[in-house]
């Protein structure tokens, strides 16, 4: 029966491996969002997209609305787009598509926009065409910073990505910290440190817990054997002694347990071999 010492030390091993998986677990986590990330562009117009949802950051002042607040995307804002089937849009939704004209006017860097749905009509070919404007009629983009009422961005579905589903200025900073070319490595570095950490930490107090109890079995030797504990010498003597001793059979027991894995490894092939035999 353990004592209450092994089962606190164990029970402290069994959390230190918990916590360990779990880091391991997060480290590949963050590394399949990075590979779903960068494969995720490329077929989405340089969007990157993660289960559905793609993280932006407001990079143009035509979605700011004085009049209504709670729905102005000021530059800066970090949005959340959802990429829900078109014909769930409806007016009034903002979305984000890909547009051809910024896309020339940036010399072929793909441009993407959200702007708010005004109307939606059909295509020849059944497919949806959404009609969108800016929200801020004053915006930079707009031509010579005035854009009519009546203004319309035409977007065919084929570059329609996604809606708008929620928007944050505290997202937005977090966002932007997200993008640096260092956010991703230090996630992942920083779990696989705590896990090096924790294994170093465990191995400390393994060792000092071994040799704790080889002091222990000394002493108690010694003690035993009628040693002065003051004479340095016997002490010294009989403690060299007796640790070659205590080495010698730790070794010998771990060299029988090793055999007796082999052997008990053994044992199931040959099991495994006969009953295939038999059923052949």
């Amino acid at each position: 029966m353990k004592t209450a010492e092994e089962q606190k030390t164990g029970k402290k091993k069994t959390l230190s491996n918990i916590v360990n998986w779990i880091l391991g677990l997060l480290i590949v986590f963050l590394l399949g969002c990075q590979v779903q990330i960068i494969r995720s562009k490329s077929s989405n117009y340089n969007v990157p997209s993660l289960f559905g949802y793609s993280f932006m950051t407001v990079l143009t002042d035509s979605m700011v609305n004085t009049s209504n607040p709670s729905e102005s995307l000021d530059v800066g804002t970090g949005v959340v787009m959802q990429k829900v089937s078109a014909d769930s849009i409806v007016v009034g939704d903002v979305i984000t598509f890909y547009s051809v004209s910024l896309t020339q006017a940036a010399g072929g860097q793909q441009m993407v926009v959200s702007h708010r749905v005004m109307e939606i009509g059909k295509d020849t070919d059944g497919s949806y065409i959404f009609y969108t404007r800016g929200d801020n009629l004053n915006a930079e983009t707009c031509p010579n910073h005035v854009c009519a009422d009546t203004y319309r961005d035409t977007v065919p579905e084929k570059y329609y990505l996604g809606k708008i589903v929620y928007h944050s200025n505290t997202l937005g900073g977090f966002l932007s910290l997200a993008q640096s070319m260092w956010f991703i490595p230090v996630c992942c570095l920083l779990p696989l440190l705590l896990i090096v950490i924790s294994s170093l930490v465990d191995l400390l107090k393994a060792i000092h817990s071994e040799q704790s109890d080889i002091d222990r079995q000394v002493l108690l030797g010694a003690n035993k054997a009628g040693i002065d504990f003051n004479d340095e010498k016997a002490m010294y003597l009989f403690s060299e002694k007796e640790r070659y001793k205590i080495e010698l059979r730790e070794t010998m027991e771990k060299q029988k347990e090793e055999e007796k894995k082999k052997l008990m490894k053994e044992m199931k092939k040959q099991t495994k071999k006969s009953k295939m035999e038999e059923g052949a």
